[in-house]
This record gives C-alpha cells, structure tokens and sequence, in this order.
C-alpha cells in the first residue's frame, strides 16, 4: 500500500473489478462521486451502515472511552 500524497491520512488500494463492475462504477460518477474513488468510498460506506458495522464501532469507541 502506498500513501496518498495528497492526504496522509489514506493510503492507495489496488482494486481488482470485472468490466461489468467497472461499468457501473464509472455510471455511478457524477451520482455518488465525482470520480470513481470517490464512488467507490460512497458504496463502501453506505455498506458498512447498511450492515450496521459503523454503529457497531462507535459504541466499541465510546465504551473504551
């Protein structure tokens, strides 16, 4: 993984995707992002809340707190 230059706080993944997903990931610019990685982060987080992990977190967080 390589650090992003632009914010230290992320680093790069590579992300392997079949033509099918690139596709719909590259028609979901400008809905959910303005570029794919942004898209990508939109559809990884909206997962994680469907999935209620990142509520799931913030109470582990505040608990240790």
């Amino acid at each position: 993984m390589a650090t992003n230059e632009k914010n230290t706080n992320s680093e790069q993944l590579n992300v392997k995707l079949t033509k099918k997903q690139k596709a719909i990931l590259g028609s979901l610019v400008g809905i959910m992002g303005g570029t794919e990685a942004e898209v990508l982060r939109s559809i990884f987080m909206a997962w994680l809340s469907e999935k209620n992990i990142i509520n799931e977190l913030a109470k582990e967080s505040i608990k240790n707190v």
